[in-house]
């Protein structure tokens, strides 16, 4: 005997409107009818199915709009001033940015670590203590990663649809956009420096393996694979960032706070290529000072990666706040110019982090170039001041080609 398949909501919504009809003939002609259906369920079909899935006849004529999705809640609640590196390395700063529940806890005297508890099962979907099962497993780890070096699905495969919709029913992403048809939605980890954190120390677990992730998503086509020269560049700035906060304090468990830029280079160069590098002259101008005395008192924090639109978007008040959330910047894929930047503050060294200030006009960049095609070359230091005519040129700045 055949079941008949559960009615979803817009099935039960659909049958109500059949009965006005029934008992006031004529009601759709003289009566503006909307319904909005507010809901946080990922699995769309379940809500709207498409016109092909809904189960009356007489509505199977009918058109949906595309489900609005709301997603400007980063809100900072602090008011910009100039800030401290000591004062932004704190997770009260953190929980400014992002969603309003983890900075909202903290100002209602929720201590910072109890937050960060929250933050860590809500990424996991699990209750803490979490073994190292539960953080290998494929949508957590895909979590944790996307946070900080930024992934994005394959497209239009089987497979990372339903594990989108589960992403963001379950480990925090984002859902941009909803297409009309609702067949799948465009989901996403944006800037949350809160969550990041807490996705930086559960990836601080021994048995917590990146490269071992990368290559399951890549064998299960989770990834796309014309971006793989780019996500190995993104990883091996964030492991070497990570290594040089370690070797400096190997105590701490709080990532964004600081290191400088030579211990970040040594981190991710073998060291006959520091060596050369530290040693290295700016070929624009052959008789200036030397790597290692130009950069001596810059200062890099990289917690995560994000993606900007458009080049000329990246001018020296966005890398101030860029440095602000710890946070690197990746270029959309289709630009050639640069891959990955990350911001650099200049500071005076022999004075404590609580007075280094983060002012727009000590701020500085490493530019990246990464590609996994040999052909692809760097372009020329120039164009990226051509095409950013309010990048701070007072500063000294790396590029990289890998």
């Amino acid at each position: 005997m055949l079941q008949r398949a559960p009615e979803s909501r817009l099935d039960i919504l659909c049958s109500v409107m059949a009965d006005l009809k029934a008992v006031y003939p004529g009601w759709e002609q003289d009566t503006h009818f909307a319904c909005i259906l507010l809901s946080t369920d990922s699995e769309l079909t379940n809500v709207a199915p498409t016109a092909g899935q809904i189960s009356s006849k007489r509505w199977s004529s009918l058109s949906l709009p595309g489900a609005l999705t709301c997603i400007p809640f980063d809100v900072f609640v602090e008011r910009d001033r100039s800030w401290t590196v000591a004062e932004i390395s704190t997770l009260y700063f953190l929980g400014s940015f992002g969603r309003p529940l983890f900075g909202a806890l903290m100002r209602n005297h929720v201590g910072g670590e109890r937050a960060l508890s929250l933050a860590k099962e809500k990424l996991a979907h699990a209750k803490e203590p979490l073994t190292p099962d539960v953080l290998m497993k494929t949508q957590t780890a895909f979590a944790l990663l996307a946070r900080r070096i930024l992934l994005d699905f394959r497209p239009l495969q089987r497979s990372t649809k339903t594990m989108a919709s589960n992403l963001v029913a379950c480990h925090l992403q984002v859902a941009y956009v909803i297409p009309t048809h609702h067949r799948f939605l465009v989901s996403g980890s944006p800037s949350e420096p809160f969550l990041v954190e807490a996705a930086a120390q559960m990836m601080a677990s021994p048995e917590f393996d990146t490269i071992e992730c990368l290559l399951r998503f890549t064998k299960e086509e989770l990834l796309d694979s014309g971006e793989s020269g780019e996500i190995v560049g993104r990883t091996l700035m964030i492991n070497a960032y990570d290594a040089a906060l370690r070797a400096r304090a190997p105590a701490t468990t709080m990532y964004h706070s600081w290191v400088t830029v030579l211990d970040f280079l040594k981190a991710l160069f073998p060291d006959e290529v520091y060596a050369g590098v530290i040693a290295s002259r700016p070929f624009k101008h052959p008789d200036g000072p030397i790597f290692e005395a130009a950069f001596t008192n810059a200062v890099v924090r990289l917690t995560h990666f994000v993606r900007l639109s458009e080049l000329n978007l990246i001018t020296a008040a966005n890398v101030r706040k860029a440095f602000l959330r710890g946070m690197g910047i990746v270029g959309d894929q289709t630009q050639e110019l640069i891959d990955t930047l990350v911001p650099i503050l200049f500071v005076d060294r022999s004075k404590a982090p609580s007075e280094w200030v983060v002012e727009e006009g000590e701020m500085s960049q490493i530019a990246a170039h990464c590609k996994n095609k040999a052909a692809d070359a760097m372009p020329p230091h120039s164009d990226l001041y051509d095409a950013n005519p309010e990048l701070n040129t007072e500063k000294p700045m790396i590029l990289m080609w890998h």
